[in-house]
């Protein structure tokens, strides 16, 4: 029987090719290395120190033992010092080496499930950190990750979205395999985020003409002048962390799945890569096949729309770092309100004085919405219908809110305060978790372009809303420097010609002195600001015009000859400065009349400035009208609005005035209120 055996697995051996035959034999071989050898690292470094420190601690309790006996007198038989110091040594020594032994052992157990040291190490003691933190051994390596993503044959899956009009699905429509989203983010930041912490450096190439994988690599050895090895990879891979060993097992290789024979990596090294502009068909030194697995299937070119949508689009969900637990989930809510400039203005822009007053009558809000764990990452800003429409009951209704509000919406403003706010945590080392997303909209009834402050409201309203989420204090961001970031997202982001007034007066609120001497601003970047008391002031009234141009536009001719050191203008300024002065004294000396009088002043000097091209005749008409029923009156802002007090002789008449005025405004077409302070508590 058991030479029949023997003849049979003999004749079986002669029709195997010599290949198969060194295929066998070599697995025979990597079978016999790793039932030998498995955890061999482990217990290299487990036992190597573990005689050490034995050694260390039995030699030095035992010369304890033997000084202690001796000065005591105590007659302790030698072998019993032995013991007891080989027993404390190896307790020691032990309790030190302890975990390198346990990942020994499991990885002599289990070599599939624990197959190297750096590994086994992340699966057993931190099973929740990003394997990225703890990859010293890869990251030594001075390997180079390209990642492919030019444009390439349409897949499927992008194949089927271009024949769907669902409009549940549109946002899809355009977008490539690889930047698809996957548990909330695309499958591109996947990768990345796997695989950054392996590498040197790491690009991505994104080539609308694409001549093909090897002459982007190409492209990008001529750019970055590379002369490492490089690993190529793809956006739609979703990448295996037990697969990390495969990449720097060879310098030449594909890896590829085992089932489908798709290529989800290749090596090249340096020699490689010296030819590669010349090269045309490239043959690797070796091939490594993987299993296709729960996430590499994804890379299969045939994968549908709708297999898309059924399992890979939340396939992520349990990798999400952040513990349910601790996800914020309640919506945040923070106003910010209109304000007037009572004095000075526009010299804020120019290094002048101004005083402003915050008004409870008009507010922006903004509503950040804590992302749930299913998208957990992404920032969605969301269109207000009314104040920002982006879609419209007919072609007409499109027309006419085009031409009353124009065509800069609101979303900017958010999208540019969120930029500023994280670079500015950044560069100042302001630790923010952004593990969590958040979707943000805002509402205002503040009037558009009548010099408000309407874009500013928006602005500080979701600074303080993120400062909130964020868990950032005003210790960290001081009131003074958070309105001059807000002052950097308007200028700097947005290109709106303003000054630093308005984002003051709504970050401190109530009624604010200004001072914004040159050499404190380059210094520290704000003014000298102090806060006046709110019932210092007269009643004052508000009106503006119906039909307002954008305010943002008012400034621009009058800063550039600032600039360029026109004495008419710094004169001026220094002067509406000057106004501010005085009118702070006399406030708090209770001289209204002196204070009405410096705000007819005020504006004299603007339309001496500015002329009554800019000022225009709206507000011309409101300032004529203003003082034809004994009211004083100056622009809070860059000009559609105008803010009065009454400056008549017998104070019995005020109210009948103040009537008089607000129906002789209204036949106009102009709107008339009376203002509330706001102060903040």
């Amino acid at each position: 029987r058991a030479t029949f055996i023997i003849i049979q697995v003999y004749h079986k051996l002669l029709h195997l090719s010599s290949r198969r035959m060194a295929l066998e034999l070599g697995k025979l071989i990597c079978s016999i290395y790793i039932g030998l050898f498995a955890g061999y690292g482990a217990t290299f470094i487990r036992d190597a120190p573990f005689a050490g420190i034995y050694l260390f601690f039995y030699e030095g309790f035992k010369s304890w033992a033997n000084e202690y006996a001796s000065i005591h007198h105590k007659p302790v038989a030698n072998a019993l010092i032995n013991l007891s110091s080989g027993v404390t040594a190896g307790i020691a020594a032990t309790c030190i080496t302890q975990p390198f032994d346990m990942l020994k052992t499991r990885m002599q157990l289990k070599p599939t499930i624990y197959k190297n040291l750096v590994q086994s190490a992340r699966k057993v003691y931190m099973p929740n950190l990003d394997f990225c933190s703890f990859s010293f051994s890869f990251a030594m390596s001075n390997k180079v990750l390209i990642i492919v993503a030019s444009s390439t044959k349409g897949n499927q899956v992008e194949i089927d979205i271009k024949s769907i009009y669902d409009p549940r699905y549109l946002k899809y429509r355009g977008v490539p395999k690889g930047l698809l989203p996957i548990s909330g983010k695309p499958a591109l930041s996947w990768l990345y985020e796997d695989l950054k912490g392996l590498f040197e450096k790491v690009f991505v190439v994104t080539d609308a003409y694409n001549e093909g994988v090897f002459q982007d690599v190409a492209f990008v050895k001529r750019v970055k002048l590379l002369e490492q090895d490089v690993v190529v990879t793809f956006p739609s891979v979703l990448w295996d962390s037990d697969l990390n060993n495969e990449l720097f097992r060879a310098s030449s290789f594909t890896l590829y799945t085992s089932d489908t024979n798709i290529p989800i990596a290749y090596g090249l090294d340096c020699e490689d890569i010296a030819h590669l502009e010349k090269l045309d068909k490239w043959n690797p030194k070796t091939t490594i096949p993987v299993s296709n697995g729960r996430l590499m299937a994804y890379t299969n070119p045939n994968i549908s729309f709708q297999e898309y949508l059924d399992h890979w689009q939340d396939c992520l969900r349990d990798r999400l770092r952040i513990e349910n637990n601790h996800l914020q989930t309640n919506p945040i809510h923070q106003r910010a309100y209109a304000r007037v400039g009572l004095m000075g203005n526009p010299s804020d822009g120019f290094f002048g004085k101004t005083m402003s007053l915050l008004i409870s009558n008009f507010w922006a809000e903004v509503t950040l919405i804590p992302n749930r764990p299913e998208d957990l990452e992404t920032i969605t800003i969301l269109p207000n219908p009314v104040s920002d429409p982006h879609s419209f009951l007919s072609m007409a209704c499109l027309a006419g809110v085009s031409e009353i509000d124009g065509y800069e919406t609101g979303d900017r403003l958010l999208q540019a305060c969120c930029k500023v706010f994280y670079r500015h945590c950044q560069a100042q080392k302001i630790p923010i978790n952004t593990e969590q997303g958040f979707t943000v909209l805002f509402e205002t009834n503040i009037p558009r372009q009548v010099g408000l402050a309407g874009s500013s409201a928006i602005i500080t309203a979701l600074w303080k809303a993120l400062m909130v989420f964020y868990g950032v204090t005003e210790k960290q961001i001081p009131l003074e420097l958070q309105a001059s970031l807000v002052l950097k997202v308007e200028q700097d982001e947005l290109g709106i010609a303003a000054g630093l007034q308005d984002r003051v007066i709504q970050s401190f609120g109530g009624l604010v002195y200004m001072d914004f001497n040159k050499e404190h601003m380059e210094k520290h970047g704000y003014g000298k600001y102090e806060r006046l008391n709110v019932s210092l002031l007269p009643k004052l009234w508000l009106a503006y015009v119906a039909d307002p141009e954008d305010s943002g536009k008012v400034h621009s001719t009058v800063k550039q000859r600032f600039l360029n050191g026109d004495q008419e203008i710094i004169k001026a300024m220094q002067k509406f400065a000057s106004f501010t002065d005085q009118a702070r004294h006399a406030l708090e000396t209770h001289n209204h009349q002196s204070f009405a009088q410096l705000m007819s002043a005020n504006f004299d000097l603007r339309r001496q400035v500015y002329g009554d091209a800019v000022v225009g005749a709206p507000n011309l008409r409101m300032i004529e009208l203003a003082r034809q029923h004994n009211c004083a009156a100056k622009f809070p802002g860059s000009g559609g609005a105008v803010i009065g007090m009454w400056n008549g002789q017998d104070k019995s008449t005020e109210e009948k005035d103040l009537l008089n005025l607000r129906f002789a405004l209204e036949r106009e077409g102009f709107v008339f209120m009376i203002l509330s302070p706001k102060v903040y508590e």
